[in-house]
């Protein structure tokens, strides 16, 4: 924290001069051996560092390392007083801590100036432009011994600049990456733009091939900015053209199979791509993955190189037909959920016919009927009297008996 650091690598390749500008990616492509690489380190400490930094610093796929010890100068030495100093107008006053204090009768930042001379025009049309009948050091300062001495936030020979006028970013004044001047932001070491919000990193924008945007775009503030007709964060696809692997799959079928639409003329139709059998242990999302005619599934991956274009092809053993199985799988399926609803309907109506003779039985056991006899009843039994039957006067017959001896 407090410290900022640029690489710059000089690679030195034939193709560029002595003079160009670095990468500042420091990073170097293709190096040669006996090849001289500079790396050049810029470091910038934002405010004073309570205590020294170690740094170390070292190239990839070397043991050798750079040790760097940072400190912060933040205090003058005021301890040495120098009296009557030659830096101070010769003489005109004594240097203590980078300031000149002035003898008596003497002013100025460097004790140019008399008392006497405050009033003199002479003084006075260095704090005005030429020719010009504004105020003393545009209102925005006083004038000293024929100079400005500026306040607040203005700055210039004149105090004409404000330098509080920059753009801001995110509400920060030049983004917190630069100090304004004048009006325009000077930024910090890998910043850019009106308002030091853009990073001078190239990091987001190198495709895998090593280009920038794919050579289809311009890299600003890290980010692609891609030409019409090219989208994706490398503006590596393009609208209506093939992928990659839809551009080069007749090349891989046919030199690694010698099958495909282009069997027949292969050499002729991929001359500038070469084809090789390889065995890749992780298929990631780079890999393409494509059928031949007769169902053999393979993978390719598509490298461009210095050489042209490589495919590397991965195959795989041929595979099954699983059509039968889907259909059956599909049928029996479709079966089984009928049958489990007719079940389902008919185990519903069980149970609710089951309920409903339950509640029969019960309410005809709780019933409980008062007997009595129907006024309307009529017996089908009639009992008819006969009117000359005298039943009281009825006469007893005796009849002697007579007992015989023997």
């Amino acid at each position: 924290p407090g410290v900022s650091i640029s690489f710059e690598s000089h690679c030195r390749s034939p193709e560029k001069s002595e003079g160009e500008a670095g990468d500042r990616r420091g990073q170097c492509n293709h190096v040669r051996v006996n090849q001289m690489v500079d790396f050049w380190v810029t470091l910038q400490a934002s405010h004073c560092l309570p205590e020294a930094h170690v740094l170390r610093l070292w190239a990839l796929g070397f043991s050798e390392e750079l040790t760097v010890e940072l400190h912060t100068l933040c205090d003058c030495n005021c301890s040495d007083a120098q009296p009557r100093a030659p830096y101070c107008s010769d003489g005109q006053g004594d240097l203590q801590c980078g300031i000149c204090s002035c003898a008596p009768g003497r002013l100025g930042q460097l004790c140019e100036c008399s008392e006497a001379d405050l009033s003199s025009p002479d003084l006075e049309s260095g704090c005005r432009a030429p020719n010009g009948t504004g105020p003393l050091c545009s209102g925005k300062g006083r004038c000293q011994c024929g100079r400005c001495s500026c306040s607040g936030q203005s700055s210039g020979r004149l105090c004409e600049c404000d330098d509080a006028s920059c753009e801001r970013h995110e509400g920060i004044l030049c983004g917190g990456f630069g100090h304004c001047q004048c009006g325009v932001c000077h930024c910090h070491a890998n910043r850019t733009g009106r308002a030091c919000e853009c990073s001078e990193s190239v990091d987001s924008c190198v495709s895998p091939e090593g280009g920038l945007c794919s050579g289809h775009g311009d890299c600003k503030c890290n980010r692609c900015q891609c030409l019409d007709g090219y989208y994706g964060a490398l503006c590596d696809q393009c609208l209506g053209c093939k992928s990659p692997c839809e551009q080069y799959r007749d090349c891989a079928e046919c030199g690694a199979f010698g099958t495909g639409p282009l069997a027949a003329n292969c050499s002729a139709a991929c001359a500038d791509v070469n084809v090789t059998l390889a065995l890749a242990p992780n298929l990631d999302d780079g890999w393409c993955k494509e059928r031949t005619l007769d169902n053999q599934l393979f993978f390719f991956l598509v490298e461009n190189s210095a050489r042209g274009v490589i495919l590397r092809v991965r195959p795989q053993e041929k595979g099954a037909d699983h059509t039968r199985a889907i259909i059956l799988g599909c049928v029996g399926g479709i079966v089984a959920v009928g049958l489990g609803l007719v079940l389902a309907y008919r185990l519903s109506v069980e149970v609710y016919d089951r309920l409903e003779y339950s509640r029969f039985e019960k309410e005809r056991q709780q019933l409980n009927w008062k007997q009595d006899s129907n006024p309307l009843y009529k017996s089908a039994v009639t009992t008819t009297v006969n009117p000359r039957f005298q039943g009281g006067n009825k006469q007893s017959l005796s009849l002697p008996l007579t007992q015989e001896a023997d």
